[in-house]
């Protein structure tokens, strides 16, 4: 059994991914096609929508896309030139990934293309002031790199 302050943690300090996983498993259950923009391999950020959705489709620039097995489909794309026709998805999700993009309206403008109308976008990014993205400010780039 949890402890009063472990309780307490957890309801006033959700774990994101968690939220996010919860949030993402009521937003599209039941879509028929799906995008992951920014899938990465699968490993990161773990997910099973079997028999809750009809498709998933990943995108990532790596090579490494090509291992996700979470995804129907996967391709190597940008998120700012999505390879697909308009209005295809019943919804756009993507963990982590507008922040390391240097034109995320042209992504929003991508995502608001393939989404079909009344379509569900949900996104996960840091908050500009969490203490890790702080942090991460004082670290050199040089320093980032080699890490």
């Amino acid at each position: 059994m949890a402890t009063l302050a472990q309780r307490m943690l957890h309801q006033y300090y959700p774990e994101p991914e968690n939220v996010f996983r919860g949030l993402l498993t009521q937003r599209i259950a039941g879509c028929d096609r799906v995008l992951d923009a920014g899938c990465g391999d699968g490993k990161i950020f773990t997910y099973d929508f079997q028999g809750q959705v009809g498709a998933i489709v990943g995108i990532d620039l790596r090579p490494e896309v090509a291992e996700n097995d979470q995804v129907d489909r996967a391709a190597q794309a940008s998120v700012t030139e999505l390879p697909f026709a308009d209005a295809v998805y019943d919804a756009v999700f993507s963990h982590f990934v507008l922040e390391h993009v240097e034109q995320p309206e042209a992504a929003f403008a991508e995502f608001a293309r393939v989404l079909r109308p009344g379509g569900t976008l949900v996104l996960l990014v840091p908050n500009a002031w969490h203490y890790f993205v702080m942090v991460g400010r004082l670290v050199p780039f040089r320093l980032k790199q080699r890490l």
